[in-house]
């Protein structure tokens, strides 16, 4: 695997009962979100309706984070209230219904994978470094912000696309705006 954008040209979108989703990366790459034969999922979704039902994934752990607006889940006895970039993870398999109209972005991980889905805010023209594992895949996507990415080399990130990065100890970034971007790390020893 190598270092590499993914254009948001690139995506595949279909629907769900309650919006559209848009699937950004999968893994295996021959793998189908329909089959449930994926290790590892990023997607982005909106969520049309007031509310609306999950569809339940056994077996899959789910890392949600609002983008545009707030959104309220509910499962079993449990409520959270989610702000636009927190990122919160449940299990798939669980009843879960939504409150709130919103776009979305999703991690989902197999019971053979194991990963971590976090956003961070980035001030204008600040750099900010982070430390990424050597046994760890690290995906970035910036829904409304473009970044400069460097690790062994550099990659521009435009606002939408998907960075994939493959064996880097440290990603340094920055970019001409302020904003909000998502790191997918996900655990290598399981592929």
């Amino acid at each position: 695997m190598k270092n590499k954008i993914i254009k948001k040209d690139y995506y595949k979108t279909s629907l769900w009962s309650g919006g559209k989703t848009t699937e950004l990366y999968i893994y295996p790459e021959k793998a189908t979100y329909e089959n449930r034969n994926f290790l590892f999922r990023l997607s982005s979704a909106t969520v049309e309706l007031e509310k609306s039902n999950f569809t339940p994934l056994e077996g899959i752990k789910r890392f949600i984070a609002p983008i545009d607006a707030s959104l309220k889940l509910f499962h079993q006895d449990q409520e959270v209230y989610l702000k636009p970039y927190d990122c919160y993870a449940f299990d798939g398999g669980i009843k879960t219904r939504s409150e709130g109209k919103v776009t979305d972005f999703n991690l989902m991980l197999s019971k053979e994978t194991s990963g971590s889905l976090e956003s961070f805010f980035l001030q204008k023209s600040t750099e900010m470094t982070l430390s990424n594992p050597s046994n760890h895949l690290c995906f970035i996507y910036a829904p409304a912000l473009s970044l400069s990415i460097s690790g062994k080399e550099t990659f521009e990130l435009s606002a939408g696309d998907l960075g994939v990065f493959f064996e880097e100890p440290v990603l340094s970034f920055i970019s001409k705006q302020k904003g909000y971007f998502f790191v997918a790390k996900i655990h290598l020893s399981t592929l």
